[in-house]
């Protein structure tokens, strides 16, 4: 008796250890506080595994601020293929314009 309980319990061990892992939920929370004077606070909420693999508005404003020093930015379109920002940089003004999925500029035009 015991040498069967103890078989089956190793078979039941086994077998679970083999299941596949259940899928993972990609969750995200993200705070964006942009600088000068327009003092720009955006939370964005979500969670992955949708079709749609488009960037929010607010990683877009964080890719312009964080890796081209663009600030005081302020959404004009966030729909479509491409996002449009009004934004300043080293004190001019710009319209810049970037695509929704690859997050590269795709236009940046003085004002």
């Amino acid at each position: 008796m015991w040498k069967n309980t103890t078989i089956a319990a190793g078979a039941i061990a086994a077998v679970m250890a083999f299941q596949a892992a259940p899928a993972q939920a990609d969750a995200w929370i993200q705070f964006n506080f942009g600088g000068g004077t327009g003092g720009n606070v955006g939370v964005g909420i979500g969670s992955g595994g949708g079709q749609d693999n488009r960037l929010t508005c607010n990683e877009a404003q964080s890719i312009l601020h964080y890796d081209h020093g663009f600030y005081d930015i302020n959404t004009v379109d966030c729909q479509g293929d491409k996002y449009k920002f009004n934004a300043w940089r080293q004190g001019s003004r710009y319209r810049v314009s970037i695509n929704a999925y690859s997050g590269e500029l795709t236009r940046v035009r003085r004002r």
